[in-house]
């Protein structure tokens, strides 16, 4: 939201596509009074940290399915949030096989991704047109 705020980018949407991810957001979005200072300053602005107009969440695998092709087809600028698993299960795996091969994907782990798994493969073979 930050990012998008600054430097005014609009045209880039922010998909969640993780069923836990967007429960443990609708949870979080319920408990604003405890939320920290700084996310209580961007409410009070009219700037909701987990509300604003590019972000949306995907639950159901149909519409999981639906967004991996659609964004395959129309190549679009797109930030994609999705559990990882290391790459070796879950809703990245059909990210990964849609995407990997398009010099326009950037990857990026904020996980640790363990020796001998597709995550780790990803990392080691950065740039060298990898396939999944």
């Amino acid at each position: 939201e930050d990012l998008l705020h600054r430097e005014k980018i609009e045209d880039i949407e922010v998909i969640i596509d993780s069923p836990l991810a967007a429960k443990f957001t609708a949870i979080y979005r319920r408990l604003k009074k405890y939320w920290d200072r700084e996310a209580k300053r961007k409410l009070r602005r009219g700037r909701h940290p987990l509300a604003f107009d590019q972000l949306w969440t995907v639950d159901e695998h149909k519409e999981h399915l639906q967004t991996v092709n659609y964004l395959k087809k129309t190549a679009r600028p797109t930030i994609v949030i999705a559990a990882s698993g290391m790459c070796s299960g879950g809703r990245i795996v059909n990210y990964l096989k849609a995407l990997i091969e398009d010099k326009r994907t950037d990857i990026l782990f904020v996980g640790y991704q363990a020796q001998g798994t597709p995550g780790r493969t990803i990392q080691r073979e950065s740039g060298s047109g990898l396939q999944v």
